[in-house]
């Protein structure tokens, strides 16, 4: 067994992307998502977002349906997405589908990895058909989680150049999560952008902007899929008795550097740097 690690990226809510419009039995709806920032966890506890989600659905309709927001096909293979988000009825009988692309909604459905709606409403789910941009689950374990403090400080640099404020005297951490990876397709944006593999690059363009960070880590006994656990419960650096948030801070903020081991080779050295202080 080994372990392989998952990186999640904060969902943070605001008026610029709070509203979703939801359509049961052919009438539609605006569900608002409360704001704050959100971890795709699916453990159902506090900062998981699926809730948040699934608040603002069942709110839309007065005595309409209840809905659920689950997340399964966890996958580490490269040519699987990496996880699947489903939205299903929970009680009711009216038809439904979540307007994703409604030019009323605001949320973007890449975050979960939806990029079309359904045609019409009717009773069945909606199923994401690729990978979450706010989610990247790595194809190879990971070698080394090297946690180091650094003297306190009152500020963070993300890699593009952007600064993430630290309360004063806050200890900071410093980590680098290495990898070795024999399959890259999870390294770069493909031509093909439909394509599920296409992880890694999509992340890093939401991440470098300073967004935080959750890694997390996961054994995984049986390739090429996995279930999950809460995640919530496997996060990484917990040696001072409390969670980090994250920043990447990797040199490039263009891109994720990763080296070919030799020539010819598939298989490519992949560090990660991060940030991170005790909240």
């Amino acid at each position: 067994m080994s372990q392989f690690p998952i990186l999640l990226a904060g969902i943070t809510i605001d008026a610029d992307n709070d509203v979703l419009q939801l359509d049961e039995a052919g009438s539609v709806q605006p569900a608002t998502l409360v704001h704050g920032t959100y971890w795709l966890r699916g453990d159902g506890g506090a900062g998981d977002f699926c809730p948040v989600l699934v608040t603002a659905l069942n709110a839309a309709f007065a005595d309409g349906n209840t809905y659920a927001v689950t997340l399964s096909g966890w996958s580490i293979d490269a040519a699987d997405q990496s996880l699947t988000v489903t939205v299903s009825r929970a009680t009711g009988t009216a038809t439904f589908r979540v307007r994703w692309n409604h030019g009323s909604a605001n949320f973007p459905p890449a975050l979960l990895g939806f990029t079309t709606e359904k045609g019409a409403a009717d009773a069945d789910a909606e199923v994401s058909t690729l990978s979450p941009s706010a989610v990247w689950v790595s194809n190879e374990r990971f070698i080394d989680w090297t946690p180091r403090m650094t003297a306190s400080n009152a500020e963070v640099e993300g890699a593009d150049g952007s600064v993430d404020v630290v309360e004063l005297s806050g200890t900071v951490y410093r980590g680098r999560l290495s990898l070795e990876l024999v399959d890259g397709r999870r390294l770069w944006a493909h031509e093909n952008q439909a394509d599920p593999a296409a992880t890694l690059e999509r992340f890093w363009a939401l991440v470098r902007d300073g967004r935080q960070v959750e890694i997390h880590t996961t054994v995984i006994s049986t390739h090429p899929s996995l279930t999950a656990p809460a995640l919530g419960t496997s996060e990484v650096g917990r040696d001072v008795g409390t969670y980090y948030r994250w920043l990447l801070v990797n040199p490039s903020a263009a891109s994720l550097e990763a080296e070919r081991a030799l020539t010819g080779m598939s298989h490519w050295d992949l560090d990660l740097h991060f940030a991170g202080y005790v909240a």
